[in-house]
C-alpha cells in the first residue's frame, strides 16, 4: 500500500506488522496481567505458554514504525502539538488518545517567533512524553535520553527558567530533537507502584531558573 493521503505524516508501507514465529508448545505456570478500562490489573494463571498460537484473527494486532520516518511539518511560527500528530485512536476528542512524534526539523523562522512551546495545561487530557534523546528544547538540560515525563490533566507545565528566552537563538535553525508524546482524551492514566519507585523526586523543582 502507499500513503493514506498526501498530508499523512507516515507512509503505510513503512508500518511493520509481526513476523510469524513457531508456536511455543510448553506447559508450566505462566502469569498474564490484564488491565480493565478503570485501570484495575488482574492476574491470570495459565498452564500452557501464552504464545502457543498459530496466528491472529481480526484487525487488532501490534504494529510498529520508525519515528524517523515521520514527516514533520515546518512553519514560520511555533507548531502546536496537533501539527506533530502521527495517529489517533478511539473517538477523539471524546475518548481515546493521540500520539505525536517530535522529529528533527527547522524551528520557526519568523522574526518574532519563540521556538519553545508556550506555558499551558491540558484540562481534559493526561500527557506522557518519552525522550529518545536529550535535545528537546523546552526541557533541554533537564531530561536525559530515555527520560519519561508525566503531566496529569490540569497540571500547568512550560519551558523551565530561561528556556523560552534561550530558544530565540535557535530561530530558523535545525532542531535535533526526537521525542514521542501520548495525550489521552477524558481518560485518566495511573502511575504503577513500580513506576513510583523510579520517579525523580526533584523533577517538580526543575522549573527554577536555569
Amino acid at each position: 500500500s502507499g500513503q493514506a493521503h498526501l498530508s499523512a505524516p507516515i507512509v503505510e508501507s513503512n508500518i511493520d506488522v509481526p513476523d510469524f514465529t513457531e508456536p511455543m508448545d510448553e506447559t508450566g505456570d505462566y502469569k498474564i496481567y490484564c488491565q480493565s478500562n478503570n485501570g484495575q490489573v488482574s492476574e491470570i494463571s495459565l498452564g500452557h505458554h501464552p504464545f502457543d498460537l498459530l496466528g491472529w484473527e481480526g484487525a487488532l494486532y501490534p504494529f510498529r514504525f520508525d519515528i524517523k520516518n515521520h514527516h514533520g511539518i515546518a512553519k514560520s511560527t511555533h507548531s502546536s502539538p496537533p501539527m506533530h500528530q502521527t495517529f489517533q485512536t478511539g473517538n477523539v476528542p471524546c475518548n481515546g488518545f493521540s500520539l505525536c512524534s517530535f522529529v528533527p526539523q527547522p524551528a520557526g523562522w519568523h522574526p518574532k517567533n519563540v521556538p519553545a512551546p508556550y506555558a499551558h495545561f491540558n484540562v481534559d487530557s493526561d500527557e506522557i512524553m518519552f525522550f529518545c534523546n536529550a535535545n528537546y528544547g523546552a526541557r533541554k538540560g533537564i531530561v536525559r535520553e530515555g527520560s519519561i515525563t508525566f503531566h496529569p490533566g490540569a497540571l500547568p507545565h512550560s519551558p523551565h527558567g530561561k528556556a523560552a528566552e534561550n530558544s530565540l537563538k535557535s530561530r530558523g535553525q535545525m532542531m535535533d530533537r526526537l521525542a514521542v508524546m501520548l495525550d489521552t482524551y477524558f481518560e485518566e492514566m495511573q502511575i504503577s507502584e513500580y513506576a513510583w519507585q523510579l520517579a525523580d523526586q526533584g523533577y517538580s523543582e526543575s522549573w527554577g531558573d536555569h
